[in-house]
């Protein structure tokens, strides 16, 4: 799997500031965490990524519920998604964690 940051037009509506405030998730998104691991952690996840793009007006209404961001996961796959936090840890790129678009609406 290719893990370097592909941008996207999310990118353009991410402030620096937002990046920074979700590095508070480090301690919780680790390399070495299991997909159970991971799983246990994803409502922390979704509270603290939809905290985040909720503060930004151009996100609007399309911020994914926790039912959404969930069943996001599932039309992804979610081996594929805990393999994308493993490399969002490993790289320390918290913008891609924000711009995946797996925490907004089907748009």
């Amino acid at each position: 799997m290719d893990t370097t940051h592909q941008k996207t037009w999310l990118d353009f509506f991410i402030p620096d500031s937002a990046v920074q405030e979700c590095m508070k998730l480090e301690k919780v998104i680790c390399p070495e965490h299991s997909n159970a691991t991971m799983k246990e952690w994803l409502a922390t996840i979704w509270v603290v990524v939809s905290d985040i793009l909720s503060k930004n007006p151009y996100l609007e209404g399309l911020v994914a519920t926790r039912s959404v961001f969930e069943e996001n996961i599932q039309r992804r796959g979610e081996g594929e998604f805990y393999e994308e936090l493993r490399g969002v840890g490993t790289r320390k790129d918290w913008r891609s964690l924000l711009t995946n678009g797996i925490f907004l609406h089907s748009i």
